[in-house]
Order: C-alpha cells, then sequence, then structure tokens
C-alpha cells in the first residue's frame, strides 16, 4: 500500500494547482476520468460530530453500482468508506488501474 500512498501524493503534487488544489478537486478529476473508461463511480458524502477530536468530520462512501442477480435490480458496491479524502484518491486510483488508466 506503501506504492499506492506515494503515487496519490505525487498526483497531489503534481496536477495543475500543486498544493492550493485541494483533494476534492483531484477526486473529481478522477470521478470524470473512470466516467470516460466506462466506469461509473459515486462518492457519498456525511459529516458526524466526533467527541473525540470536537469538531465535526467529513465522511466519504465510494460505491459503484453493479447487478445483483438475488435481488433483479442494481445494488451500490461499496469501494470505500471512510473520513480521509487522501484514501479515497488512493481508492480511486486503483480503479482507474483496474480499467486500464
Amino acid at each position: 500500500m506503501k506504492g499506492l500512498q506515494m503515487q496519490a501524493l505525487l498526483l497531489y503534487k503534481n496536477l495543475p494547482g500543486g498544493d492550493e488544489m485541494n483533494l476534492k478537486s483531484k477526486i473529481t478529476k478522477l470521478q470524470q476520468a473512470l466516467l470516460c473508461k466506462g466506469k461509473v463511480v459515486k462518492i457519498h458524502t456525511y459529516q458526524k460530530y466526533n467527541k473525540e477530536h470536537g469538531r465535526i468530520t467529513t465522511f466519504y462512501n465510494v460505491v459503484t453500482p453493479e447487478w445483483n442477480e438475488e435481488k433483479q435490480k442494481m445494488t451500490d458496491k461499496q469501494i470505500i468508506g471512510t473520513s480521509s479524502p487522501l484514501a479515497v484518491v488512493q481508492a480511486l486510483l486503483v480503479e482507474l488501474k483496474e480499467v486500464g488508466g
């Protein structure tokens, strides 16, 4: 996983905007790249109060739709659920590699 973390950090540094550009825009660019390759990825966000840290924390739930034969309908398959936007970038990089990006 360390190699993937390094790739995510390099992506963070090398995309236009460098440090000023936030991870949300990088997530959006990776999501658009996946869509161009034919893979739909949905990112749900929600916020919770974290008593331990005394602040609001944003959580990310990254899913992709897939056909469920048993239920005979489309369901969402979770790719990752995390509070780290960098982990979301890493997961999207893995998905992009799987579709040949």
